[in-house]
């Protein structure tokens, strides 16, 4: 027989009454609580005790509790275990049964306005203007078409210079939809409470808490993919910079280091850990990318030429690499090739390539688009495509190159 359950413990903060439920129906099939987790996994352990009951009660997350308050409970046979985000976690005493904490519906509210809801109110509002001050920044980009789309800079950090940014720009529709239900239903719930006091009823339950619970999970596994995805961002493609590892890390510090509660520390030793990770990933781009080059060949069209200031990246559907080519101290040109996990993909990029340079066809060269400004060279072939700048190289000789260079792509 297993001494340890564990189980998923994500509640929203409204819905206190179906977490309290949770844990006292674990209680009564002789389970108690051992220990919580970051992303709320509950740990349990079998218990011999029958008499074992469990209260939340709202509480500040940032404030420590009164100490007469918290006396009064422990007069009444409750034992303070834990803060879990806004509520205080009590177990009542071997030996005791002792009555609910909270049994006033309008001492319940104003405990609740006075602990919990402003920090709730400013909490939702910030993490909804952030969204929304990304989503206007995003629409800005995509309402640009000579910054974006007629540069291809947007499809081309989509496809080939990032792992994280797609999904971030993919989900941040259902980030917003999501945030604004939450802060509906939040609101809603208050409404319904407020006239439960008014009327003399008891105070309302919230609806869907199973649901909601998994979705609070999603949504804590989601900022952990994104979190692995900027290090893998960062390792591979050096997107980043080091303002932002430095700063999640001394928040993290500050967090873990001016509170006593564990759950606060943990998520601080947590943000430590994840700013740690993006720098270790951005120190180690450069002896990394010496060894996995990625999907294109080692930049160079020949043996006798000299690179500089090279840049490669790689995204979920492909790769780019731009570098500086010299052959002679006359003849210095621009390389930038690109491959695509589908051949369809390249086709779109090269059409919109021949369209915005003005590319003419190469007589005689099937796969070769010349134009005259700035002395552009596009060589297509397969999933993948070259595109030459200002090269004064004979033209025989540099396309030959150049498609040797391409037969190399995997």
């Amino acid at each position: 027989m297993k001494n340890t359950c564990w189980k998923l413990f994500s509640y929203l903060s409204i819905d206190r009454e179906a977490a309290l439920d949770m844990l006292n129906g674990m209680a009564n099939r002789g389970w108690e609580l051992d220990k919580l987790f970051p992303g709320r996994v509950a740990r349990f352990r079998r218990t011999g005790r029958e008499d074992l009951r469990y209260f939340l009660d709202w509480a500040d997350p940032k404030d420590e509790e009164e100490p007469d308050y918290l006396q009064l409970c422990e007069d009444a046979g409750w034992d303070l275990l834990r803060k879990v985000g806004y509520w205080n976690l009590y177990a009542s005493r071997p030996g005791t049964s002792p009555s609910p904490i909270q049994t006033d519906p309008e001492t319940e509210y104003g405990r609740f306005r006075g602990k919990a809801l402003r920090r709730m109110a400013i909490g939702g509002g910030i993490t909804l203007a952030v969204l929304g001050f990304y989503a206007l920044a995003l629409v800005e980009a995509l309402t640009r078409p000579w910054a974006y789309w007629d540069q291809g800079l947007f499809t081309n950090l989509f496809y080939l210079e990032s792992i994280s940014a797609p999904l971030l720009l993919l989900s941040l529709p259902l980030l917003l939809v999501g945030e604004g239900a939450h802060l509906l239903r939040m609101a809603g719930w208050l409404w319904e409470w407020k006239r439960a006091l008014l009327t003399g009823q008891d105070p309302p339950r919230s609806r869907a808490p199973e649901v909601w619970k998994v979705l609070s999970a999603l949504c804590f596994l989601y900022v952990v993919l994104i979190w692995l995805l900027l290090a893998a961002d960062c390792l591979i493609n050096d997107f980043g910079n080091w303002g932002l590892p430095v700063g999640i890390l001394l928040g993290g510090a500050i967090a873990w280091s001016t509170t006593s509660d564990r759950d606060r520390r943990r998520q601080g030793l947590l943000y430590m850990g994840m700013g740690c990770l993006v720098l270790l990933a951005m120190a180690s781009h450069d002896p990394f990318r010496s060894v996995f080059p990625g999907r294109l060949p080692p930049a160079s069209l020949g043996d006798d030429r000299y690179i500089e200031a090279q840049v490669r990246t790689d995204g979920l559907w492909g790769s780019s690499a731009d570098w500086f080519e010299r052959r002679s101290p006359e003849n210095s040109y621009q390389v930038s090739a690109r491959t695509y996990v589908t051949p369809a993909l390249a086709e779109e990029a090269v059409e919109g390539e021949i369209q915005r340079k003005g590319l003419i066809p190469v007589e005689g060269r099937e796969g070769v688009w010349y134009g005259e400004r700035k002395n552009i060279y596009l060589l297509f072939r397969g999933n993948s495509y070259l595109v030459i700048f200002d090269s004064a190289e004979e033209p025989d000789t540099l396309l030959d190159t150049a498609w040797a260079w391409m037969e190399k792509i995997k």
